[in-house]
């Protein structure tokens, strides 16, 4: 059986999926996509100056190494773009990544007052609770509001309230803003309808329809998709496995994330053999 046709699949990736993101916004010969995502996410005009790590650009759909988070430096600001489809749950790993960056901007010797640099992390989260706003800010504060730190900020996007709210008022003529939020994780049809009044958003459904149409990126983002569901279903029962046998014979949790690795490399030698999701959940 051939590997692509193995993968091969009619879904419609949008800017909602990581690669597809940084394949179309991350380049370092042009920034406008990103001065225009940034630009409403800030709620005020961006430069962008350079990407701080250019090697995250995904310039070659063959390539399959990439980074986990956009890093920007704009006028006085370095800031991090989280890509996030886990909700809430990946708060704690973006924070961490995001508080280790943040006190590694501090030269040894260099004194702290001396970093004017503002440091954000804008959160497009999907999949968080039904009741969170559009738009959430955090910061370092006590519990009179006062800031600890004044450099240090967390803004998150419920980008699903964004995306089906935005896109209905949009339609009935009373929304502009969040548009290009709003665009990232739109079928080809509401694309179409957007773009008509809005070059930014036809130049995103350009680069994605064609993306879109490439077999090679196709094949590459479905086997990556493949991969990352398998070795959810993986991690998974490994862990009510190694709680099952904890109970019974005492066995140290560690033990489970050693199961775990050895099932994720099995998996992906399978993947890599054409065997699909399915089957490998049924071995």
């Amino acid at each position: 059986m051939n590997t692509k046709e193995a993968v091969k699949n009619d879904k419609f990736y949008t800017g909602r999926n990581d690669r597809v993101f940084k394949t179309i916004f991350v380049n370092d010969n042009d920034f406008h996509l990103m001065e225009a995502l940034l630009s409403e996410c800030l709620d005020t005009d961006v430069k962008v100056i350079k990407y701080l790590y250019p090697e995250i650009a995904i310039e070659n759909v063959s390539v399959k190494e990439k980074k986990l988070d956009v890093l920007v430096e704009i006028e006085g600001r370095n800031v991090i773009v989280e890509l996030n489809t886990e909700g809430a749950g990946i708060r704690l790993r973006n924070f961490n990544y995001f508080t280790s960056y943040y006190s590694s901007r501090v030269l040894r010797g260099e004194e702290y007052s001396n970093n004017k640099t503002e440091y954000i992390l804008i959160d497009l989260s999907y999949n968080l609770h039904e009741n969170s706003p559009i738009r959430r800010e955090y910061y370092v504060t006590d519990e009179e509001g006062n800031r600890y730190v004044e450099n240090f900020k967390i803004i998150e996007f419920n980008m699903d309230k964004i995306t089906k709210i935005c896109y209905d008022e949009f339609e009935r003529g009373e929304r502009e803003q969040y548009r290009y939020l709003m665009m990232l994780d739109l079928d080809e049809n509401k694309l179409n309808k957007v773009s008509k009044k809005d070059d930014i958003v036809k130049e995103y459904m350009d680069k994605l329809v064609e993306l879109n149409n490439d077999e090679t990126f196709r094949y590459i983002i479905s086997a990556e998709e493949d991969a990352r569901l398998t070795r959810k279903l993986l991690q998974d029962y490994a862990k009510e496995e190694g709680k099952a046998e904890g109970k019974a014979e005492g066995i140290k949790e560690g033990r489970a994330e050693g199961r775990d690795e050895r099932n994720i490399e099995i998996a992906k030698s399978m993947l890599n053999n054409s065997y699909s999701i399915s089957d490998i959940s049924n071995i």
